[in-house]
């Protein structure tokens, strides 16, 4: 319509009129030409960069971190094929989204971090470090099962779990799987902690406060917590088969902390750690020592400490 509507009319007009007429004929024709050009070039130019704005606004708001957009496909050229794909890498990002979430739920968010963003690098697929093992069980969690409806058990121990792990988080700790109404917690593995040993201790008497002072479930249920603490090299990798895959740590540290656990209740106490843990936390608590005990599943025998859960540390 730009090209060859101009010039038809201009022809018409040299085959219509002459002299005078002829002109201003033909000056009407390229001023409305020209009107049209400018009419045509404003909408022309409008259908591309209002989509092209609003992807890149779209964008903006992505990289943000709002993956709940969904832009509009007004055209089927490029920009509306482009516009598509964008589309699909949104849902994409959602579903990647989705299963780290439904990931963390089974897996510590900070692990399922880690292995999606290193998966394939072979990081989780074995190493050694020093770190700290930190390992809780509810005392007599057998008979207050007998005597729980179902229901009631499981919302009064979630609620408990919940409390558990505040502490373990907020002192820099990972949980790494849950065993039954305890779990099994690690300090500078898989993530860097540092005073790894004094920050395990730091959330067990955080622990034993915040489960001392307060019931759980409607039933208003109390639990008592034993936890054992270990500190040593331990070797932590991706293990199973197949499909099935779990984050775990293996090797003697893991072993002492689960059997000083339940050595609390030989001893009545609370909270017990290994003598590598009492000294890499530098005298920051005071221990009580109490002697040296065969542990099942070692030759020889290893010193324990107890510490006294509403104990407050030293300055260090």
């Amino acid at each position: 319509m730009i090209s060859i509507g101009p010039l038809a009319a201009i022809l018409a007009d040299l085959f219509s009129y002459e002299a005078d007429r002829l002109q201003v004929e033909i000056l009407i024709d390229v001023a409305s030409a020209a009107m049209g050009v400018a009419i045509m070039a404003y909408f022309i130019s409008r259908s591309l960069l209002r989509p092209l704005h609003a992807l890149s606004s779209a964008m903006t708001k992505v990289a943000g971190g709002d993956l709940s957009l969904r832009v509009p496909v007004t055209s089927n050229d490029d920009v509306g094929e482009l516009t598509g794909q964008f589309n699909n890498m949104v849902e994409g990002l959602r579903e990647r989204e989705r299963i780290r979430e439904t990931f963390g739920r089974y897996v510590d968010e900070s692990v399922a971090s880690t292995i999606l963003h290193r998966e394939g690098q072979g990081v989780l697929a074995g190493e050694t470090r020093e770190a700290t093992v930190l390992f809780t069980d509810i005392a007599g969690f057998t008979t207050i099962a007998e005597v729980l409806p179902p229901g009631q058990l499981v919302a009064a121990l979630n609620e408990y779990l919940e409390t558990v792990l505040a502490p373990i988080r907020t002192h820099g700790g990972v949980v790494n799987t849950f065993i039954g109404d305890g779990l099994f917690a690690s300090f500078n593995m898989p993530l860097a902690c540092e005073d790894h040993a004094a920050a395990a201790v730091r959330a067990a008497l955080d622990i034993q406060r915040a489960i001392g002072s307060r019931t759980f479930g409607d039933v208003g249920m109390a639990f008592a917590t034993r936890i054992g603490i270990s500190t040593g090299g331990v070797i932590g990798g991706s293990v199973g088969a197949g499909q099935r895959m779990s984050f775990t740590l293996l090797g003697d540290t893991v072993n002492l902390a689960s059997r000083l656990e339940e050595l609390n209740k030989q001893h009545g106490t609370r909270i017990l750690v290994s003598e590598s843990t009492c000294t890499a936390c530098n005298g920051e608590f005071k221990f009580d020592a109490l002697g040296t005990v065969a542990v099942r599943g070692r030759s020889d025998t290893v010193a324990i400490f107890s510490i006294d859960p509403n104990s407050q540390g030293k300055p260090s």
